[in-house]
């Protein structure tokens, strides 16, 4: 007998995977070598090489804190930590990205990795909020993915707790 929910749950897992693989590259010749730097790391995130990306961007941050590209390698290791599967450090670097850089593009990504983790930790409740809240707030890269997963979890609660 075919699972009636697996259509559904395809969708959502198609739209997480679409999520997870959306750049957030530099051209390395717009910023020499700490551009270089940040780019090295960040093809360790994309290539699966999460413990090596983890220190080579922990390093990019202390060598450059300030730098343009500090929130977009605080946000991979958000990345990277949940690639590994270790989803209480994804949570600290997603929430340090939206805290130390809250008007960045990688603030908003950070917001919606955030309502990523929750739904990984089963806490349906926080990452329907989460994406409820992004989806109001139309002003981000993933405002389509969370009204999508929104109305996907607030159907599911609606089907499953009539």
């Amino acid at each position: 007998m075919r699972n009636k929910k697996s259509p559904k749950l395809n969708n959502l897992c198609w739209t997480v995977a679409l999520v997870s693989v959306l750049g957030c590259g530099v051209q390395p010749h717009e910023h020499g070598k700490v551009g270089l730097e940040f780019e090295a790391a960040r093809s360790l995130v994309i290539n699966g090489k999460f413990a090596e990306a983890t220190q080579r961007l922990t390093q990019f941050i202390k060598d450059h804190p300030e730098h343009h590209l500090a929130p977009r390698a605080t946000f991979l290791l958000g990345k990277s930590a949940l690639g590994s599967g270790d989803l209480e450090a994804a949570e600290t670097w997603f929430s340090k990205t939206t805290e130390r850089f809250p008007d960045s593009e990688e603030a908003h990504k950070a917001k919606f990795k955030l309502a990523l983790v929750s739904l990984l930790r089963q806490n349906e409740d926080d990452a329907r909020a989460r994406f409820e809240a992004l989806a109001a707030d139309a002003d981000g890269p993933y405002t389509p993915e969370a009204t999508a997963l929104a109305r996907f979890l607030a159907q599911r609660e609606a089907r499953d707790h009539p």
